[in-house]
């Protein structure tokens, strides 16, 4: 088990960059077991989360206070996320923290699932972003969600204003090339008068999401404030969240649609900065990993194959073979989609 100073780390870090207009609202992500218990062999799903658990709950322990910054409540044993077992987070003052978590067991990973309470908690610590890349690029980490907003607080942008502009202009909210219809348009009376509360351009059940709503309203229906937020929800389906995400999303904001890199452009035009480079998330295919893989392992068994039975027939065992020429790295024509994949893929064996 790796008990990593990751504040010092974190703050040595190459990731550490400036301030960011937009903020994270969501985060979910896993660590697989492996780079959990490193001292442990053959971990896999066959292992009963009993076993595993004293190992976890001191892990959990340790990245709790270390990477978070956040006490933990008491374990519990239901099931969250398809995990096992999960606790609940805290505030250092013990202040539970409304839908954010660590679960483990059952499949003998770790996720962390920090709402968007314990998201405003978290990133107002100093490197605090800093110190969840640094953990989840040691450990292998993936991001599976991530919601990046924008707020506007004197009335620079409404879901009026969004949908109108949906209806004139379309292509201002295309996602990969093509157009989303709205899945939602909310809204509620008010005084006999019609308010639409929010916009929402995809499905929470798709790769990307937009969402703009008034959050003022949300918060206290009752109130008459102009604060309204936009927010694109990142999945990992069908695609790769890049890490950068957590340090630089401003970047992801701008690229995720037209309509968004606008919204971003004019904050940063009124405080006379400089407009934000854009980056969009690209999709990958799994049938495109699959082919890449099934084909090296073709070339490997035809050149290799051979080499690989005499050294089983001269009293070599399989692990003893493997790491006798087994290399770090990634083959160059495999790198992207192994990212976005990372092992998911049925080897056909």
């Amino acid at each position: 088990m790796y008990l990593i100073n990751f504040p010092i780390l974190a703050n040595n870090h190459p990731s550490n960059r400036g301030v960011n207009k937009t903020v994270l609202d969501f985060v979910t992500c896993s660590i697989p077991a492996y780079s959990v218990f490193r001292g442990i062999d053959h971990i896999e799903s066959k292992f009963r989360p009993e076993e595993l658990k004293p190992g976890y709950e001191a892990h959990i322990k340790h990245i709790a206070s270390e990477v978070l910054g956040m006490k933990l409540a008491a374990f519990r044993s239901e099931c969250r996320n398809m995990y096992r077992y999960h606790v609940p987070l805290c505030t250092q003052r013990g202040e539970y923290l409304s839908g954010s978590f660590i679960a483990y067991g059952g499949n003998a990973g770790l996720c962390i699932s920090l709402s968007g309470v314990g998201c405003q908690y978290f990133f107002q610590q100093p490197g605090a972003a800093h110190r969840l890349y640094a953990y989840l690029e040691l450990m292998k980490g993936r991001l599976s969600r991530v919601d990046v907003a924008l707020d506007g607080f004197q009335g620079e942008f409404t879901p009026v204003s969004a949908y109108d502009l949906y209806k004139a202009e379309p292509d201002q909210f295309t996602a990969g090339g093509r157009g989303r219809r709205p899945e939602t348009v909310e809204s509620h009376s008010n005084c006999k008068t019609e308010i639409m509360t929010g916009f929402n351009v995809g499905s929470k059940h798709s790769a990307k999401m937009l969402r703009v709503y008034r959050k003022g309203e949300q918060i206290d229906k009752h109130s008459n404030s102009l604060w309204c937020r936009a927010e694109v929800q990142f999945r990992n389906r069908g695609r790769f969240i890049p890490l950068d995400i957590l340090i630089n999303p401003d970047a992801y904001f701008a690229g995720a649609y037209l309509y968004t890199r606008s919204l971003l452009n004019d904050v940063m035009a009124k405080q006379g900065e400089a407009k934000t480079t854009a980056q969009r998330i690209a999709t990958r295919s799994i049938s495109e990993f699959a082919l890449l893989y099934q084909s090296a392992k073709r070339h490997l068994k035809k050149q290799y194959g051979k080499l690989i039975n005499v050294m089983v027939t001269m009293g070599q065992s399989a692990q003893e073979i493997v790491n006798g020429i087994i290399r770090d790295g990634i083959p160059g024509r495999m790198k992207d989609q192994y990212v976005v994949l990372n092992g998911c893929v049925d080897d056909g064996s």
